[in-house]
């Protein structure tokens, strides 16, 4: 038999403690309440459309930076694939199924020719229910941010969970070849656009003459300047620039301009060096045949 009496009392002493609780907060305590609602900025986004730059729950937003890439995203069972340009973001995958119900994806940037894989960063919201709000502002979405060094990753979708993974590729610096600067002394019809034997260099004289005068004596600024010269063509030319000649060629360039036909400062030891072995083919690209 039923006992009645203490169904009631079961049934009632949890209502009565949720009173008690929301009579307390209704005295100011604002953080002692209980969640009321979801607190959602869920997406609304379709597959396909260009991202906002937020990780929208229930979103898997794509986003590309310093080279073009090819991109998989796939559950298992359903496979699409994403051409992104530098600068492009995209909806890559919406998912806001309910409760504990969760699409578990694998993103795979694919290896490209023209550059190398270097970073990937990864912002993801995580909230299922936020506190009510405390003098009438809301507490923002918590979201967690990290960067990886491994092309595939690994993400979550619901109507709570969303992510934003930001690419990052190097381009690949082996394109092109180089000439030294005998070559361009003799070839002066063959320099790039934009360069003319005649110019004036440095306010020395011509780039010619520059090329035509030895550097007698070890001379530290004609030596630069014959490197130089011959560098700036050659990358002018669609030569790859590894780090460290970009760096040299940067160095060469602040000491011409902090004075004039070798009056210049700064400390240029071995950016000459750097220079000749890009310019002969022993760094870099190669030489031309």
């Amino acid at each position: 038999m039923i006992n009645r009496s203490s169904l009631s009392y079961r049934f009632l002493a949890p209502m009565l403690a949720l009173g008690v609780a929301a009579c307390s907060g209704a005295a100011g305590d604002a953080s002692s309440l209980a969640p009321t609602a979801p607190n959602r900025i869920i997406t609304s986004a379709s597959v396909g459309d260009a991202g906002n730059g937020v990780p929208n729950q229930g979103e898997l937003e794509l986003c590309k930076t310093g080279d073009a890439g090819r991109f998989e995203v796939t559950d298992g069972v359903t496979t699409l694939s994403y051409d992104l340009a530098a600068g492009d973001c995209v909806v890559a995958w919406v998912d806001v199924r309910t409760g504990l119900d969760t699409a578990r994806l694998t993103v795979t940037e694919l290896p490209s020719t023209t550059s190398t894989f270097t970073s990937v960063t990864i912002t993801t919201i995580n909230n299922q229910y936020a506190p009510p709000p405390v003098n009438g502002a809301g507490p923002d979405l918590p979201t967690t941010t990290s960067v990886s060094t491994v092309s595939t990753q690994q993400v979550k979708l619901n109507e709570y969970i969303g992510s934003r993974l930001v690419y990052l590729n190097t381009l690949n610096q082996t394109g092109g070849c180089t000439y030294t600067q005998g070559w361009y002394k003799n070839h002066t019809t063959q320099w790039p656009a934009g360069f003319s034997p005649t110019a004036s260099f440095d306010g020395w004289g011509t780039w010619i003459d520059l090329y035509n005068t030895p550097p007698k004596g070890g001379n530290a600024y004609i030596q630069l300047a014959h490197q130089y010269m011959t560098a700036l063509m050659n990358k002018a030319s669609g030569a790859a620039v590894p780090a460290d000649v970009q760096a040299a060629l940067n160095a060469a360039e602040a000491y011409f301009a902090a004075g004039g036909a070798g009056t210049g400062s700064g400390d240029i030891a071995g950016v000459a060096a750097i220079l000749d072995a890009y310019n002969n083919g022993v760094t870099g690209p190669g030489h031309c045949d």
